[in-house]
């Protein structure tokens, strides 16, 4: 049996998420993989069952690295507006941080087929703290009522917006009108 080797895990990781930024999910090819991860092919199914299992896990390693914090943000935020926007930052400064992940993020929520049941519903999970934060702004009388995927889509504005290295003004801007559009 041969054991686990943490850094060619790692390097393997690293690899996924070059090649997807190169060549998208679609073109990920195992034996690509193994060769920019300086492993044999054989290597990656000690890790991984198969192409699913291993954009599954890394996903899941990324959301767990993406959303760590994130609670504890929106909690210390005094109001919902405080509460909205404190979300926002957490995730443009994990983006920031982490670019090759929130490219590999963005691929994956493209290409959602990619990854399994268990990884889209960890991916749920860890998103509960938005959930709640949506619920509140729902129920809170001086905000309109809107749907789930509005909501998504207005509070991933930001996000897209740092592919085109917007400016903390510029975030701010957008955070401001999404907010006065989910007022009343």
């Amino acid at each position: 049996m041969r054991t686990i080797d943490e850094d060619k895990r790692a390097r393997i990781q690293q690899a996924v998420f070059s090649l997807t930024a190169t060549e998208g999910l679609t073109g990920l090819a195992m034996s690509k993989v193994a060769k920019t991860a300086g492993v044999s092919p054989a290597t990656i199914y000690i890790y991984y069952n198969d192409k699913e299992d291993m954009l599954s896990r890394i996903y899941e390693q990324v959301k767990t690295l993406f959303d760590a914090g994130l609670h504890a943000a929106i909690d210390a935020a005094p109001d919902l507006d405080a509460k909205i926007r404190a979300a926002e930052w957490h995730y443009i400064t994990q983006f920031r941080q982490y670019p090759e992940q929130a490219r590999f993020v963005d691929a994956v929520l493209a290409n959602e087929q990619a990854i399994d049941a268990k990884a889209k519903a960890f991916a749920d999970d860890q998103a509960q703290p938005l959930t709640d934060l949506f619920a509140q702004v729902q129920a809170a009388p001086a905000y309109r009522p809107i749907d789930a995927l509005l909501g998504t889509t207005l509070f991933s504005v930001p996000l897209q917006m740092l592919k085109s290295q917007a400016t903390d003004a510029q975030l701010n801007a957008a955070i401001d009108t999404i907010i006065a559009a989910l007022k009343r």
